[in-house]
């Protein structure tokens, strides 16, 4: 179970990082991960919700050049389904502990982990 929490918290890190690629920040263009021929969450979940866009997001992950093939709507979009991902795996990782405090009669431990967590 704990290996269940580490893997997911690693996933959770993830699809945030995958989200912040999308922003311009400390000079560093945005979309950088799909510019260095590499899709990520967000892309992915893009395309899930956009069926059209899946070849021109391949075309442009082939070259990085060019504008963006997708609307800004159609990326906010992507990003708040990758927020509900997020939040539906901290959920399950807060229930999966809680059980795991329980099972170890440490409820006084939960707390502290849902905080972390959140």
């Amino acid at each position: 179970s704990m290996a269940f929490i580490g893997e997911r918290i690693g996933l959770i890190f993830q699809m945030a990082d995958d989200i912040v690629d999308g922003l311009t920040q400390n000079g560093r263009p945005a979309y950088q991960d799909i510019a260095n021929g590499q899709l990520n969450y967000v892309t992915l979940k893009l395309i899930e919700l956009h069926p059209e866009l899946y070849h021109p997001v391949y075309e442009y992950k082939k070259s990085g050049k060019g504008e963006v093939p997708w609307k800004v709507s159609q990326y906010q979009e992507a990003v708040k389904a990758v927020h509900e991902v997020i939040n539906f795996e901290k959920d399950k990782i807060i229930s999966v502990f809680r059980e795991l405090c329980r099972e170890r009669d440490q409820l006084d431990l939960f707390p502290i982990f849902e905080l972390m967590i959140s």
